[in-house]
């Protein structure tokens, strides 16, 4: 019985596997709206009972994939959010290096997961990722990172993290797609000076 269950995993984790797989080929080629399940279980070469044992329809896949990442995501945030606690704590300012530790996070986390990155980041997914991103780390890092800020700059801060993450995500599907011409360590470099210079120390007025 024991065996059974075992092979009856194999079996749905491959399943699974060339499912995704193969919707990741195909979101290459055209946006999710115009992909098929046919389509979908012909290139994995399962039938269509298979295909809806695990997932509603082509949405519910994405959807499923999407909510993987972004809770890893929450997971990366949420750490951000008890370092800066403990920066604020010390009186020290934020610098370069702190973004850049951030920047190293997400970017393995992205090099670890290159098949879901390239849904996650792929222009034909559809869908918002930097407005996505961008409310996520507005939310949970600046009430606790920059509690006193006046509200022109905090409403500037917020159209300004949805801007740096709508760059940030265009320049990691490049990457990605280039498959990865500069090193982690260079990508993290040069988008912390970019992050920096936009969200922490900006050359900008910000009276009323």
């Amino acid at each position: 019985m024991e065996q059974q269950e075992k092979k009856e995993n194999r079996r749905a984790a491959y399943s699974k596997r060339v499912i995704k797989e193969s919707f990741i080929e195909l979101l290459d080629q055209k946006p999710l709206s115009k992909i098929s399940v046919k389509e979908i279980c012909e290139m994995a070469d399962v039938n269509r009972c298979t295909f809806y044992s695990y997932f509603e329809d082509i949405y519910d896949l994405h959807e499923k994939i999407m909510q993987e990442f972004y809770e890893k995501q929450r997971l990366i945030a949420k750490s951000t959010r008890e370092k800066l606690k403990q920066i604020m704590k010390c009186g020290r300012k934020i610098t370069v290096d702190d973004v850049y530790g951030l920047m190293m996070e997400m970017l393995s986390l992205i090099t670890e997961n290159i098949e879901i990155s390239k849904i996650i980041y792929n222009p034909n997914s559809e869908n918002k990722i930097h407005l996505e991103l961008g409310q996520m780390y507005f939310d949970m890092l600046v009430p606790i990172g920059f509690p006193t800020h006046s509200q022109p700059r905090v409403k500037w801060l917020k159209n300004a993290y949805t801007f740096v993450t709508g760059g940030f995500t265009g320049a990691i599907y490049l990457w990605i797609i280039r498959d990865f011409p500069e090193t982690k360590e260079a990508m993290a470099m040069n988008l912390s000076h970019h992050i920096y210079n936009v969200l922490i120390d900006p050359r900008i007025s910000f009276e009323e």
